[in-house]
């Protein structure tokens, strides 16, 4: 049998046994009550079972810091094997319990005030209940041992979530720091004891069945402690009385492991209890060792001993311009995996298209995140730049004006930022323009001003025909002379590119060339008779 060696010490009016600490009693004796601590430091006794009498109405208030009870008011009902949790609203709400099993009441701590709030429509007894996010995790207890109820605080409504794997009562629910609600042991619902950890993933409403508590028991206190670990405190293995066996140890379960490890046990064994976790320990308090009793016991924790990463990714947010490339980092954890494999905690990235990125990460203490930790990177896309000219085709001496568009600021090669510019080069030059969009992304074009000499373009004779042309450079209609003219004369008009554009026949010895929709540049004009070239010329629209 194991020996247990217990130590007294009487310091500041407190017993010490082992790693426990004996505090002030319970007004009363009290067993499947509710206990809730606050952050104001005090904790909140209520409801429950004398062990001798029947149900109560009481509230208890145990402050911490002077080791002391008052008492505040009543519950609206008497009741035990109550289900009861703190909100995130740091309200307390109190579920039924026999033999008012579907009533729902709030208490206010700060106007030591009970409101009844929306009733559950499949209240129970010995169920268990925990928050999270603005909502409470209802899970199981007599007669709806598989159901999971979710509560909306600010809504006031109820609803069902998916049921659990394996029905229970006499059990707790307990909410972990990664994601996830954990239900352990309890009985079913022909008071067999059972022993399943099961796994509730509130983002996507599923369960899983992840291993087994060390020893198979039933109203036992549950609690998230300051070290990340959930505690599992005393119990006993008889769910329909309270007869025993009790135990007196203490489980503690890694959610990070999934794994069981034992702390110093409790210096009385006995069920039926109500645990609570502060910033720095756990109060184990009231019970029963086949009579009910109003023990109130302390055991200390070291806070953060077990936590998992916070990931943040650096920088927060991020956008690339098409083509280009970027860091990526990450703090927050010891290791990291990225969904691109890499290990470090930063990557560089070049994404053609929007591309999500994740990380996960393992702290010190061996926990991975429960989620990975996303970001978005946004590829702005790159201007359209186009540059113009208001003639491709000048005469040297002569100006042309160069437009940009596509961007909304822009630089020339000739370190103009104006939106046109005139330019005035002696020979085919290349401009080159770089402009930059609202989301600072930057493109690049170039246009080339072609120029000539314009050389020779003037009236011309061939064969016993005076030709002249002018305006030369035009910018819309040519007049053509001719000294003398036969039935069939005929002017051609020819691009750079040799390709014949605009035929007519001449009739008149002065006549009209209308160019106003051809391109501006410089073309070849032949006047032909009978079919045979008698002049050829150039000429500049411009």
């Amino acid at each position: 049998m194991k020996k247990l060696f217990t130590l007294f010490l009487l310091i500041n009016s407190a017993v010490f046994f082992g790693q426990w600490t004996a505090s002030t009693v319970i007004p009363a004796n009290r067993t499947q009550h509710g206990l809730v601590a606050h952050p104001n430091g005090n904790l909140y006794l209520f409801n429950g079972y004398t062990g001798s009498g029947g149900e109560v109405n009481t509230l208890f208030i145990y402050n911490i810091a002077t080791n002391s009870w008052t008492t505040g008011a009543n519950s609206p009902f008497s009741t035990r094997g109550v289900a009861y949790c703190l909100g995130t609203d740091n309200m307390i709400y109190l579920q039924g319990g026999a033999p008012n099993t579907n009533s729902f009441v709030r208490y206010d701590v700060a106007t030591n005030t009970w409101s009844t709030l929306a009733s559950c429509p499949t209240g129970a007894w010995e169920g268990s209940m925990t928050s999270e996010a603005g909502k409470i995790y209802y899970a199981g207890g007599e007669p709806y041992e598989s159901l999971m109820r979710i509560y909306d605080i600010a809504a006031n409504t109820w609803t069902t979530a998916a049921n659990l794997p394996t029905g229970v009562k006499e059990h707790k629910i307990v909410r972990g720091n990664n994601g996830y609600l954990y239900v352990f042991g309890g009985v079913n619902a022909g008071y067999t004891p059972v022993n399943p950890i099961q796994r509730y993933d509130m983002a996507a409403n599923t369960w899983s069945v992840i291993g087994t508590i060390p020893v198979q028991k039933n109203q036992f206190g549950a609690c998230l402690a300051p070290d990340g670990r959930i505690y599992l405190v005393c119990g006993k293995n008889n769910g329909s009385n309270n007869a025993g066996p009790f135990f007196s140890d203490v489980n503690v379960f890694n959610p990070c492991s999934n794994t069981w490890t034992v702390s110093f046990s409790h210096p009385i064994a006995h069920g039926e209890l109500a645990v609570a976790s502060t910033t720095n320990g756990i109060f184990a308090m009231g019970g029963t060792t086949g009579t009910g009793i109003n023990a109130n016991y302390f055991l200390p924790v070291t806070p953060g001993s077990l936590t998992y990463p916070n990931i943040a990714f650096t920088p927060a947010s991020l956008a690339v311009c098409a083509g280009s490339s970027a860091t990526l980092g990450v703090t927050g954890a010891s290791t990291y995996t990225w969904s691109t494999g890499s290990n470090s905690t930063s990557i560089v990235i070049t994404p053609s298209v929007n591309t999500t990125y994740t990380v996960t990460g393992t702290s010190v203490s061996g926990c991975v995140s429960p989620t990975a930790a996303v970001s978005i990177v946004t590829v702005n896309a790159l201007p359209t730049l186009s540059a113009t000219s208001n003639s491709s085709l000048i005469c040297v001496g002569q100006s042309a004006t160069l437009t940009a568009a596509g961007a909304n600021t822009y630089t020339w090669s000739t370190t103009s930022n104006s939106t046109s510019i005139v330019v005035s080069p002696t020979a085919s030059a290349t401009y080159t323009l770089n402009g930059t969009n609202a989301n600072g992304c930057s493109n690049v074009t170039t246009i080339t001003q072609s120029v000539s000499l314009c050389t020779g373009i003037v009236s011309s004779s061939l064969k016993e025909i005076a030709v002249g042309l002018y305006p030369n450079p035009t910018n819309g209609v040519l007049n053509i002379a001719l000294s003398s003219l036969s039935e069939n004369v005929n002017v051609e008009l020819y691009n750079n590119m040799g390709q014949l554009i605009l035929s007519q026949k001449v009739i008149a010895l002065n006549s009209d060339l209308n160019l106003e929709n051809a391109a501006n540049g410089i073309y070849s004009i032949r006047i032909t008779e009978n079919g045979k070239a008698v002049f050829t010329s150039k000429i500049v629209k411009q």
